[in-house]
């Protein structure tokens, strides 16, 4: 069976570059994803739209895109 994952938006970090653009771009592979997994009736995990917003609550990542043990956690 294949499931398709979508990226996960990066963590802002106070040491590293605002991460805006770069989830602006991570968005676009997300949905075409989506739409790639629709056409081929494919389940899909849409982790982007999981983790969106859930940044800041507490610290999933040790760089903005690598999880720590709780990232993988959650």
């Amino acid at each position: 069976r294949v499931v398709l994952f979508t990226p996960t938006p990066a963590e802002a970090n106070p040491s590293l570059p605002d991460p805006k653009a770069r989830n602006a771009a991570l968005a676009l592979y997300a949905d075409a994803i989506k739409t790639f997994a629709a056409k081929r009736g494919l389940p899909v995990a849409d982790l982007f739209a999981d983790f969106e917003g859930r940044y800041g609550k507490e610290r999933l990542t040790d760089n903005g895109l690598h999880f720590t043990e709780d990232g993988y956690k959650a």
